[in-house]
């Protein structure tokens, strides 16, 4: 296959997950879940039960895809949300999908690094992120961040990957790199949260009910797809890297060396 842009890449990337996954753009709860979608869902609604989610609630949903969690949230509750993100195709996406939602009056979607966020100070009542903060290996600008943009009694609930063992060397740490998964543990986060000004008031690992399902049902749509794609294609580089990532994920979990888990903080 010949060089492609960077922008043609995440282009078919976005066209390529949403077919494959929809709009939630991370792994799942299978709890009362059967489908990959389902369960997609279903990390929603666990998560959102955490923000106590409300119409009128303003929230920033950090690293937010192509609108999935932020349009549930519109759509569910009634709150406010403004999405951020670094991927202009993905905030296309997003937007076109909050519009076939109904739910555009509620949700505004904005270019941002989550290391710099587009804010003033005090912006919002929560904030939310779910399975983005993994892609940055520095992550005190992120929390530093979270904390800055919350007011006063504003909470945080924070999703995703996590070290359940000592950080990783050798081979397994540059497969962490590759695919862009910095983990740290859960006690530093706690932590890295705290230190920031975000009492820490929840931490659970439902790591048991994520993975390694979630990975390996992943892995398994994107092998049937690959089936039915032509060979050198940038379709197919993206299913193969995929189905490497993904399968990954479901070996660590199967080894119990990572866990899903959720952080619940308020700004002091």
């Amino acid at each position: 296959m010949s060089q492609v842009s960077p922008e043609a890449y995440y282009d078919a990337l976005r066209n390529l997950l949403c077919e494959l996954f929809g709009h939630d753009w991370h792994l799942g709860y299978w709890l009362n879940a059967s489908t990959i979608v389902e369960a997609g869902e279903r990390l929603n609604e666990v998560m959102a039960a955490r923000l106590r989610a409300a119409p009128g609630m303003t929230v920033v949903d950090i690293g937010c895809g192509v609108g999935g969690g932020a349009c549930f949230l519109a759509s569910r509750y009634g709150s406010r949300v403004v999405g951020v993100s670094n991927s202009r195709p993905g905030l296309e996406e997003a937007s076109r999908f909050a519009r076939t939602r109904g739910v555009d009056h509620l949700v505004t979607f904005e270019y941002g690094e989550m290391q710099q966020l587009p804010f003033p100070a005090a912006s919002f009542d929560a904030v939310w992120s779910c399975e983005a903060i993994h892609n940055v290996a520095d992550k005190a600008p992120v929390v530093r961040e979270i904390a800055r943009v919350l007011k006063p009694g504003g909470t945080a609930v924070l999703g995703d990957l996590f070290l359940l063992d000592s950080p990783p060397n050798g081979p397994d740490a540059e497969r962490f790199r590759q695919f862009s998964f910095h983990l740290s543990t859960a006690d530093d986060f706690i932590a890295l949260m705290q230190a920031h000004g975000l009492r820490v008031h929840e931490s659970i690992d439902i790591g048991h009910l994520v993975g390694p399902q979630s990975p390996n049902a992943s892995a398994e749509v994107c092998r049937e797809k690959l089936r039915h794609t032509t060979d050198l294609t940038l379709e197919r580089t993206i299913l193969e890297r995929t189905i490497m990532a993904t399968t990954f994920l479901a070996e660590k979990f199967h080894a119990r060396s990572i866990g899903w888990g959720i952080w619940v903080g308020r700004k002091e």
